[in-house]
């Protein structure tokens, strides 16, 4: 009870999650934990810098190197920091940015994605296919369409679609985000994908932004057929040349996750 001086010690809560109770009082100690988990945190960070990437815990590339500063003509992606790979000129050659040592997320957990990425291709290479977000796995996507790979998620392009689309492998569906999302435009759409889950919840938020043209599909939530709590999940940024025997590049500005 409350006499107006004291409350009573029975109403103490040492609980971190805090509750909807008119009765019980937190300890400093369950309000600060409160607090800390109820922000998100920087989890890990892909930031590109002329020399290299500002974090330092980076990814695993394949591909040759090019760390690039700003330049202050030409299209808005010219004009960022920016971390740009170079496929072989063989068909059948890829590029990429990922994670071969952890999985970052799983569906359930509470977590915000962000990637931003583009292409700087000195010319149009028609076969091109790419895909950016997760993976069920470590490992390299191999010479072959993404929307074959484990329990993938994201969005990206098989060989000869002009359009971006949003890959969900574990449906098996694949959704075109329409002629304001290029596939394959060089050195001008670039763009941002947000991806989030909420905390102890099945479901998977997804927007995808071209940051040249300002064309934004807004947000969708997914609740069904989308990769299992169980599994662990690998941000991969991923471009390949098909039977196309051109380099590809795959540009990287960010990726950056929030654990909720």
């Amino acid at each position: 009870y409350f006499d107006g001086i004291y409350e009573s010690l029975s109403n103490k809560s040492t609980t971190t999650t805090l509750g909807t109770s008119d009765t019980l009082y937190p300890t400093q100690n369950a309000v600060k934990t409160y607090v800390d988990n109820s922000y998100a945190k920087p989890t890990i960070e892909w930031l590109p810098s002329p020399n290299g990437f500002l974090t330092s815990y980076v990814p695993n590339l394949t591909g040759t190197a090019s760390n690039l500063a700003p330049s202050f003509s030409g299209n808005l992606i010219l004009k960022q920091f920016r971390r740009r790979y170079l496929s072989a000129a063989t068909a059948g050659s890829s590029t990429s940015y990922r994670d071969v040592n952890f999985r970052h997320v799983s569906i359930g957990e509470g977590f915000t994605s962000y990637f931003i990425f583009g292409n700087e291709d000195a010319a149009n290479v028609a076969q091109a296919r790419s895909f950016y977000g997760y993976q069920g796995s470590n490992t390299e996507i191999g010479n072959v369409n993404p929307t074959t790979i484990s329990n993938g998620i994201g969005i990206g392009n098989n060989s000869g679609q002009a359009n971006l689309q949003f890959i969900n492998t574990v449906a098996g569906t694949s959704v075109d985000l329409g002629s304001s999302f290029p596939s394959n435009t060089n050195s001008a759409d670039f763009y941002l994908l947000i991806m989030s889950n909420d905390n102890g919840v099945n479901n998977l938020k997804w927007r995808v932004v071209n940051l040249h043209s300002g064309a934004d599909t807004g947000f969708t939530t997914i609740t069904t057929s989308i990769p299992p709590s169980t599994i662990g999940l690998a941000p991969i940024f991923w471009r390949n040349n098909g039977t196309t025997a051109l380099a590809v590049t795959n540009t990287l500005i960010l990726y950056r996750l929030l654990k909720l």
